[in-house]
């Protein structure tokens, strides 16, 4: 009698799509069935190999840590099943396949498509069906029988903190009554990326809102009603014209949170801006490129004075600087080998290690610069072109003021035990940037090539 009301059973559901709760009943009674499932996607890869190309995500529900690792072929065993994949990552995805569960775990198991099939991809409007919006005080009754349901409800923000990173952008902050003292604990997916958005989520600390998410009630605190865990689209909407009272403390918090996604926002804008001149420039739109500049000197401008921001902004500073500088001065040396006459004879000339460094370097360097010249003291104890050293000439290499007083952090690269001792002119190092990464030596002269000066180390 039981397997035959199984048997009614899956025959029913057969009818429309499982959703994970469905699997978290009984994930063994679908193991190794196809069935048609309905969730959340999360964490999309595309993996093309030689002789298979297939998508990996993950389908998840708004209301369980629970997911099923889901592989959709569009090619297998070098043939194509499915013409195209276009689903994104935030979107509810409806699709069939083979399941084979797994006995324990979050992982509830693996769906596998290897067959062409229909599957639909749309944005979530779930939320649509929602008819009754709830405030604070009245959600403070009801929130047992509200466990675990899809909701709106209405507040104001408080606490509100950005999240900011390449791969996501989350807001998160407590919906509160106008006492601040009841509240849900609400967490946004905002974007994923740059260019992927979720939810349009412009809100302001103290303004008025009303959202939708599924709420998780907190059955035992009284003033922590639960939370809202927002995954996907969902109803979002602020009210610029109505707030609550912000305090003292909390503007001084507010001041605090802006410096700190200003910070992360930074560390986003430089990875691209390095990433420029890491690679062809011409994978690049230039104003694009502008772009990113103008907004990183927008923030520092304004940030430079802040700790948490000076010393981002100075190594920002030191690098933009230094790539212009790079540039130069590999023009300057092909531009010279290049319309002087008699270079083959320069060639052979070898020059005095003590008295023509001063003039080697004000050969190559630009004036007023913004850089640090400099040879290893561990190497040559006796010169002076070590930066830490008391007759290091500043003036004569018309090093700025501005440099002079920011490159104490930056001492330690002439002293590297990394960098290897040559000639003096073969480790005159032109450093011009506080980043710590090892790689980021900028250039190295070497003498003793067929040519006078070649730049030999530039890997930035």
């Amino acid at each position: 009698m039981r397997a035959l009301l199984l048997i009614v059973l899956l025959s029913i559901q057969s009818a429309f799509a499982l959703t994970i709760t469905d699997l978290l009943k009984d994930r063994g009674a679908y193991g190794e069935k196809e069935i048609e499932l309905e969730g959340i996607i999360r964490k999309l890869k595309h993996h093309e190999k030689k002789y298979d190309d297939y998508y990996q995500f993950q389908i998840i529900d708004k209301f369980n840590k629970e997911f099923v690792k889901a592989k959709f072929y569009v090619k297998y065993h070098d043939e194509t099943i499915n013409k195209t994949f276009e689903c994104k990552e935030g979107q509810v995805i409806k699709v069939k396949g083979n399941f084979y569960a797994k006995p324990k775990g979050k992982n509830l198991g693996e769906l596998l498509v290897q067959k062409t099939v229909q599957h639909q991809c749309i944005e979530d409007n779930s939320f649509d069906k929602i008819k009754k919006t709830y405030s604070i005080e009245s959600l403070k009754t009801d929130k047992k029988n509200l466990d675990k349901k899809h909701i709106k409800v209405t507040g104001f923000v408080y606490n509100l903190r950005m999240s900011l990173s390449a791969k996501k952008t989350k807001a998160s902050f407590k919906l509160v009554d106008s006492t601040k003292k009841t509240s849900i604990k609400v967490s946004v997916l905002v974007a994923l990326g740059e260019d992927r958005i979720i939810n349009d989520f412009k809100c302001k600390e103290g303004q008025a809102i009303t959202l939708s998410g599924a709420f998780q009630a907190n059955i035992k605190a009284k003033k922590r009603l639960g939370e809202i865990d927002i995954i996907s689209k969902e109803f979002i909407k602020c009210d610029e014209n109505s707030g609550i009272t912000l305090s003292t403390k909390d503007k001084h918090n507010q001041k605090k949170n802006k410096i700190r996604e200003q910070s992360q926002r930074l560390s986003i804008l430089f990875k691209k801006f390095k990433k420029y001149y890491k690679s062809k420039k011409n994978k690049f739109i230039q104003s694009e490129f502008n772009a990113v500049y103008d907004e990183m000197r927008a923030i520092c401008k304004e940030g430079i004075n802040h700790p948490k921001l000076n010393l981002k902004c100075v190594k920002i500073s030191y690098y933009a600087r230094t790539m212009e500088q790079r540039n130069q001065i590999s023009f300057r040396i092909q531009s010279t080998m290049n319309n002087f006459p008699e270079w083959k004879t320069l060639t052979s000339y070898k020059l005095p290690e003590k008295n023509n460094i001063l003039e080697i370097i004000k050969a190559l360097y630009p004036n007023n610069s913004d850089y640090i010249i400099g040879i290893p003291k561990r190497c040559f104890p006796d010169q002076q072109f070590n930066p830490s050293a008391s007759n290091f000439p500043y003036r004569k290499l018309g090093v700025s003021k501005y440099a002079k007083d920011n490159f104490t952090a930056i001492l330690h690269k002439f002293n590297d035990p990394a960098l290897k001792c040559g000639s003096v002119m073969d480790s005159i190092f032109f450093i011009g940037n506080m980043d710590s990464d090892n790689e980021l030596e900028v250039l190295k002269v070497d003498t003793y090539e067929d040519k006078l000066y070649k730049v030999i180390n530039s890997d930035i």
